[in-house]
Protein backbone atom coordinates (compact mmCIF):
# COMPACT_ATOMS: atom_id res chain seq x y z
CA UNK A 1 0.00 0.00 0.00
CA UNK A 2 1.56 3.34 -0.99
CA UNK A 3 2.25 5.88 1.73
CA UNK A 4 0.02 8.92 1.78
CA UNK A 5 1.38 12.41 1.97
CA UNK A 6 0.60 14.67 4.93
CA UNK A 7 -1.73 16.76 2.76
CA UNK A 8 -3.68 13.68 1.74
CA UNK A 9 -4.02 12.63 5.39
CA UNK A 10 -5.23 16.12 6.34
CA UNK A 11 -7.79 16.08 3.52
CA UNK A 12 -9.00 12.64 4.58
CA UNK A 13 -9.27 13.73 8.22
CA UNK A 14 -11.23 16.83 7.20
CA UNK A 15 -13.56 14.64 5.14
CA UNK A 16 -14.10 12.27 8.07
CA UNK A 17 -14.78 15.21 10.37
CA UNK A 18 -17.29 16.64 7.89
CA UNK A 19 -19.16 13.32 7.68
CA UNK A 20 -18.99 12.48 11.39
CA UNK A 21 -22.18 13.24 13.23
CA UNK A 22 -24.45 11.82 15.88
CA UNK A 23 -28.13 12.07 16.53
CA UNK A 24 -29.26 13.68 19.78
CA UNK A 25 -32.34 12.62 21.74
CA UNK A 26 -34.57 14.84 19.57
CA UNK A 27 -33.37 13.16 16.39
CA UNK A 28 -31.46 16.23 15.22
CA UNK A 29 -28.09 15.48 13.70
CA UNK A 30 -25.21 17.32 15.35
CA UNK A 31 -21.53 17.30 14.39
CA UNK A 32 -19.36 14.93 16.36
CA UNK A 33 -16.60 16.74 18.23
CA UNK A 34 -13.59 14.63 17.24
CA UNK A 35 -11.23 16.83 19.24
CA UNK A 36 -13.17 15.94 22.39
CA UNK A 37 -13.10 12.25 21.44
CA UNK A 38 -9.32 12.42 20.97
CA UNK A 39 -8.94 14.17 24.35
CA UNK A 40 -11.08 11.51 26.04
CA UNK A 41 -9.01 8.75 24.44
CA UNK A 42 -5.79 10.40 25.63
CA UNK A 43 -7.24 10.59 29.17
CA UNK A 44 -8.10 6.87 29.06
CA UNK A 45 -4.60 6.02 27.83
CA UNK A 46 -3.11 8.06 30.71
CA UNK A 47 -5.37 6.27 33.20
CA UNK A 48 -4.27 2.88 31.84
CA UNK A 49 -0.61 3.92 32.10
CA UNK A 50 -1.23 4.99 35.70
CA UNK A 51 -2.79 1.60 36.41
CA UNK A 52 0.27 -0.09 34.95
CA UNK A 53 2.75 1.97 36.98
CA UNK A 54 0.71 1.74 40.21
CA UNK A 55 -0.10 5.45 40.52
CA UNK A 56 -3.77 5.29 39.46
CA UNK A 57 -5.09 5.61 43.02
CA UNK A 58 -2.78 8.53 43.92
CA UNK A 59 -3.46 12.25 43.44
CA UNK A 60 -0.80 13.67 41.10
CA UNK A 61 -0.55 16.94 43.04
CA UNK A 62 -0.79 15.92 46.69
CA UNK A 63 0.35 12.29 46.51
CA UNK A 64 -2.66 11.44 48.72
CA UNK A 65 -5.06 8.64 47.79
CA UNK A 66 -7.84 9.59 45.38
CA UNK A 67 -11.30 8.96 46.82
CA UNK A 68 -12.58 5.68 45.28
CA UNK A 69 -16.06 7.21 44.95
CA UNK A 70 -14.55 10.02 42.85
CA UNK A 71 -12.75 7.50 40.62
CA UNK A 72 -15.97 5.51 40.25
CA UNK A 73 -17.64 8.59 38.78
CA UNK A 74 -14.55 9.97 36.98
CA UNK A 75 -12.32 6.98 36.13
CA UNK A 76 -9.77 9.14 34.29
CA UNK A 77 -9.32 11.57 37.22
CA UNK A 78 -5.73 12.22 38.19
CA UNK A 79 -6.50 14.36 41.24
CA UNK A 80 -9.03 14.58 44.03
CA UNK A 81 -11.81 17.11 43.47
CA UNK A 82 -11.11 20.54 44.89
CA UNK A 83 -12.98 21.27 48.12
CA UNK A 84 -14.90 24.07 46.36
CA UNK A 85 -16.34 21.89 43.56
Amino acid sequence: MPRRRAGERANEQASVRARASWSNSLGDVEPLNLDAVETDLADVEKALARLDDGSYWTDENTQLPIDPAHLAIHPTARTNPSPLS
